[in-house]
């Protein structure tokens, strides 16, 4: 996998490069993963961010672990699920933590 440059907006052929996937298999995981939109110019063009290519590169891991496709974008849903979960907790431990602070200070 080549190392992404610097930029906004990736064109559907430098992403296939990128990645190792064919276009017709960028095309398809697009039309089966609710969470990959990328961007279209009048003309139809695609322009994947960072962040769709980190999607891709999980769907590709999801691949690697024999994930059946019509899975993928469930799968992708519960890790959003418990990464807002983890940052709740998270923040809920640190306003834990003032409320302990605040109450030695009294």
């Amino acid at each position: 996998m080549k190392a992404l440059e610097d930029k906004l907006y990736y064109s559907i052929g430098e992403v296939s490069e990128m990645l190792g996937l064919s276009l017709p298999t960028l095309r398809y995981w697009e039309s089966q993963v609710t969470q990959l939109k990328p961007k279209t110019n009048e003309g139809r063009s695609r322009f994947y961010t960072r962040e769709d290519i980190e999607l891709l590169q999980r769907l590709m891991y999801l691949r690697e672990q024999n994930v059946p496709v019509k899975d993928w974008s469930r799968r992708l849903r519960a890790e959003g699920t418990q990464d807002k979960q983890q940052a709740i907790y998270e923040a809920l431990k640190q306003v834990r933590e003032e409320l302990v602070e605040l109450r030695n200070l009294i």
